[in-house]
């Protein structure tokens, strides 16, 4: 708008001095002159307004603000003047001193030493015992006592029968007898068979083993049963 107003001024003066140079009165420039008066008195005006609105303003402002800081002074004031007084007939607490425990002495304690347990020698087979092939866990088996390995008169006796009802027939040559270790129960006895070690029930070169005997191994194979004596290092016959 300045700039408009400026333009409208220059052009203005311009007619001003034109008609002032051709000797004609110009009204117009009076007119815009009263006119451009006007507008800055209601400028004043306003700017008194807008000044005195600000004052009030910042008082206002002022005043709350301080108001709102004055009342919490006032309540502190207030509650350290309602405080109570201590009592003197209560007794003040007399702080503890904690009595110092005394150093505990650390007793060395040795380093555990190892403790060697000497394990126990093997022992010897008996010579016609089992012999080497037998295995560790069944050395235990062959070496309980004797005690438990005694026959009864009646199962001896017994036996003769059995082997002529049995009707065993011949001995394949590929079978040997190396050592047998006899038990009263039929699940602890073994016997070394082609060096290996064999329980009832077990099967070697096509024959089972049907019963260990004190002196000798009963199979049989397709139907057909035979025996083979234990024949031990020492016994006359084993050179035979």
């Amino acid at each position: 708008m300045s700039y408009i107003l400026d333009a409208l001024k220059k052009i203005e003066q311009e007619k001003t001095r034109k008609s002032r140079t051709s000797g004609s009165i110009n009204i117009s420039g009076e007119l815009f002159g009263s006119e451009r008066s006007r507008p800055s008195e209601g400028r004043r005006l306003k700017t008194v307004l807008l000044v005195s609105a600000a004052v009030l303003l910042t008082f206002g402002a002022t005043w709350f603000l301080l108001k709102e800081n004055g009342a919490p002074s006032r309540e502190t004031s207030l509650s350290s003047a309602i405080q109570p007084t201590p009592d003197a007939n209560i007794p003040i607490p007399i702080p503890v001193v904690p009595v110092p425990t005394p150093p505990v002495t650390q007793v060395p304690v040795a380093p555990p030493q190892a403790v060697v347990v000497p394990t126990p020698a093997p022992a010897v087979a008996q010579p016609g015992a089992v012999k080497s092939a037998i295995s560790d866990g069944e050395e235990e088996e062959a070496e309980r006592p004797r005690s438990r390995r005694h026959v009864s008169p009646k199962a001896v006796a017994s036996q003769p029968h059995e082997t002529a009802a049995l009707n065993p027939g011949p001995a394949p040559a590929d079978i040997k007898v190396s050592g047998i270790a006899w038990q009263d129960d039929r699940r602890a006895r073994r016997a070394v068979v082609n060096g290996f070690l064999m329980r009832e029930g077990a099967v070697v070169s096509g024959a089972k083993i049907t019963e260990i005997l004190q002196d000798r191994v009963r199979f049989s194979i397709s139907g057909t049963s035979f025996e083979v004596t234990f024949i031990s290092a020492g016994s006359p016959g084993a050179g035979k």
